[in-house]
């Protein structure tokens, strides 16, 4: 009778059969190899894809905000895949632009707030100069024009004077350059446009807009110089009640409902313009898709740890409401939410 050598990975075990967990140094080295992975993937796949200086498909994509790149009432703070879609297409000469009823005016650290784990990941991982700065967002849906700037903060667009983008937008009769000012609501003369106000529903709340993402989108493509036929717009409010519906007259749409849908479409923009399966996924589940044998299926998967800073941080004495940006005492909000 003949005995059964054991497998390499018997043999790694503990005495009564069960895996050790790393050390953290072992998990250190396995995040490392695993980035050195994913950047040698990309910079091959990019080699690979036909010489031009964008990719096809659209060249401006507009997102909803909420329930579309993260969960209604939340923010952007961790979801790596559709961080990593987002800078594929800003690589590649996509502009991308967040148009959202989130009307902090010109308050830009709370804008900030909403996106920071993907302005987080646009620094860790380099992204630069004119890439940068084709991220933009239109806050109040059209009213507050930001940009991102070589700091990875949002900085203010200019609005009026030479390349002001009012001023050169002003052809666009229901366009915020049109409206009356400092207010914008209400015309100082008969000959000021006033803007399209409309009841609307966001998914958590409702309110009256001044202006709305029809609007939005088509100052974007008037001041970017993109035409409809080569813009997009997800969202996830396309009855005629929601904030979205406005933009199917400007531009083709994508009706999701959750910011996994929205990682889909982006994936698919990516594959469908050339951009190879590697450089899209992780080395993982790129050998996950491609069934390489062999893989080893735990390396490459950084286990979760628990950030205390991060923890201290959401539990800080203030909050901010989301759709007001008010900040508010975290015991008012728990009795109000209560």
């Amino acid at each position: 009778m003949t005995a059964t050598p054991r497998r390499e990975s018997e043999e790694e075990g503990t005495a009564d059969g069960s895996q050790e967990d790393d050390t953290p140094q072992q998990q250190q080295r396995s995040r490392a190899m695993c980035d050195r992975a994913e950047s040698m993937a990309i910079d091959e796949a990019f080699s690979l894809i036909p010489d031009q200086t964008t990719l096809p498909g659209p060249k401006l994509i507009c997102f909803d905000g909420d329930q579309t790149l993260y969960s209604d009432g939340a923010n952007f703070e961790s979801n790596p895949k559709l961080a990593k879609y987002l800078f594929l297409l800003l690589k590649h000469g996509v502009t991308i632009a967040v148009v959202t009823a989130a009307g902090y005016e010109y308050q830009a650290e709370k804008y900030e707030l909403r996106l920071s784990g993907l302005l987080a990941y646009f620094k860790e991982k380099g992204l630069e100069g004119d890439d940068l700065e084709r991220f933009y967002i239109f806050g109040g849906e059209c009213n507050y024009l930001l940009r991102l700037g070589a700091d990875y903060k949002l900085h203010a667009v200019k609005e009026s004077g030479p390349g002001g983008w009012m001023n050169s937008t002003k052809h666009i009769s229901e366009a915020p350059g049109n409206w009356s000012t400092p207010t914008r609501l209400f015309p100082a003369s008969t000959h000021a446009s006033l803007p399209p106000l409309k009841a609307q529903n966001g998914g958590r709340d409702a309110w009256v807009d001044a202006g709305n993402k029809r609007v939005g989108v088509q100052v974007l493509q008037s001041y970017l110089g993109v035409p409809p036929e080569e813009s997009l717009h997800i969202g996830d409010q396309f009855l005629n009640t929601g904030n979205d519906f406005a933009a199917r007259s400007v531009c083709p749409c994508v009706w999701i409902t959750s910011p996994e849908e929205t990682t889909y479409i982006l994936k698919s923009i990516l594959r469908l313009a050339g951009v190879p399966l590697m450089a899209i996924l992780n080395p993982v589940d790129y050998n996950k898709e491609t069934q390489v044998k062999g893989t080893d299926e735990k390396k490459g998967i950084e286990k979760k740890k628990v950030d205390f800073d991060e923890v201290e941080r959401r539990t800080s004495l203030m909050t901010m409401d989301v759709f007001t940006g008010e900040m508010i005492p975290l015991h008012r909000r728990a009795s109000r939410d209560g």
